[in-house]
């Protein structure tokens, strides 16, 4: 027999809504949350595209629909990723699933390498982005760069020597080819073809 109501009801707690995809009210953190539970229901194949470091390293990445994406892990101390994606390039959240996936990735596969990673310099510099001056960017992390590489670079800016945008890179993979611990981000590699771009077509209008 089902016992007598008393009348009251008791209340219970209700767990905190999912933001959803539209909400412009969403903080960063919720907007990251997304991301990562996106990373976990998904399914990707990933791979990796540098034998150089197990974990900050650059990651093919394909999704369940076929699409193939490049991810980069420079450093895990103090977070900064790559991905080629469309939502990394607008979302300004520094990741995106795809990076999130490859974390979720690295972490279960590699656990003790990833762990140290987390708490330990990256042993490459990254080259990336000074877009307030419009120039490469080199931050040195926990490399020990060549006295070439030093020289190439101001000391205390990061910013490289005036040179134009494609002369800029070509000089570091010059650097990088001779063994120099350097990356480059894609953001860089497109903002230099972005910037040959432009150079390429104030000359035809100067000529026309």
């Amino acid at each position: 027999m089902a016992p007598l109501s008393t009348g009251r009801s008791r209340r219970v707690a209700k767990a905190p809504a999912k933001p959803t995809a539209f909400n412009w009210n969403t903080t960063d953190e919720q907007e990251i949350e997304k991301r990562r539970e996106r990373a976990r229901e998904e399914s990707f194949s990933i791979s990796s595209l540098d034998n150089t470091d197990r974990i900050l390293s650059s990651f093919r990445v394909e999704s369940a629909s076929g699409a193939v994406y490049t991810v980069e892990l420079f450093d895990l101390k103090n977070p900064q990723f790559g991905c080629s994606c469309v939502d990394f390039r607008i979302n300004g959240l520094g990741t995106c699933k795809h990076v999130e996936a490859t974390l979720l990735y690295l972490k279960g596969r590699f656990s003790k390498l990833f762990s140290t990673a987390t708490r330990t310099d990256p042993p490459r510099a990254v080259v990336d982005v000074d877009r307030e001056n419009s120039r490469l960017r080199l931050d040195p992390k926990g490399a020990t760069l060549p006295p070439s590489l030093k020289g190439f670079f101001r000391e205390k800016s990061g910013r490289i020597h005036d040179l134009s945008p494609d002369e800029q890179l070509q000089e570091i993979r010059k650097q990088i080819i001779k063994g120099a611990p350097v990356r480059v981000t894609l953001d860089a590699e497109r903002w230099v073809k972005m910037m040959n771009h432009r150079l390429e077509s104030s000359r035809l209008r100067r000529e026309y």
